[in-house]
């Protein structure tokens, strides 16, 4: 699902309201985004997940996400699998981490195989496998995932992937150069990243 179909949302204006509240009242805002949730909004079920990955002092926060991730994954928001996968990562739940980065990869989401592959890199809830690693690794860096292809960079050239791997590794983090390059340009001229640049 793309951003721009959640603009057609009937109540979308007060949905960003209530999203805004969270810089004075962060549970206020939390918990009138899971009323308009609730009733179908597909743009509060992002804003959640983003207010979970940064952090809601909430008793029951961690069933209400488990909640809210199964039913952003029924709509494909395939954005609010990174950011669910980073709060449960957070917290330590690498099981629903995994499921989290795993739906959104499935969606063909580069961030989402991106941290799929870093918990595959780190051994963060599967055991570590550089292979299964590098196949996601190179998959969102096709995508033109940066942080995908300096962490596959990474992998070709200090694992054994025989010489080929090690050039292919050395092409891959010249590569980068290009991207420090475009985020400079960006900074100078107060232009946003995009999501190739998200991890």
């Amino acid at each position: 699902m793309q951003i721009s179909d959640l603009r057609s949302e009937p109540d979308l204006t007060m949905v960003n309201e209530a999203y805004r509240m969270r810089s004075t009242d962060r549970i206020k805002s939390f918990l009138a985004l899971e009323c308009f949730a609730a009733k179908g909004s597909k743009a509060s079920l992002l804003y959640i997940s983003d207010m979970f990955a940064r952090g809601i002092e909430l008793d029951d926060i961690h069933e209400r996400a488990k909640r809210w991730n199964e039913l952003a994954k029924a709509a494909h928001l395939s954005k609010a699998s990174l950011f669910f996968g980073k709060g449960f990562d957070r917290i330590g739940d690498y099981s629903s981490a995994f499921d989290a980065f795993s739906w959104g990869a499935t969606d063909g989401y580069a961030p989402s195989i991106y941290r799929l592959a870093s918990m595959y890199l780190l051994g963060e809830y599967v055991k570590k496998d550089y292979r299964k690693a590098r196949e996601l690794l190179e998959i969102a860096a096709k995508m033109g995932n940066v942080w995908a292809k300096k962490d596959l960079a990474h992998v070709l050239l200090f694992n054994n992937f025989g010489i080929l791997g090690k050039l292919q590794g050395v092409c891959v983090f010249f590569n980068l150069f290009y991207y420090q390059i475009d985020i400079l340009m960006r900074k100078t001229r107060n232009i946003p990243l995009d999501e190739k640049y998200f991890q």
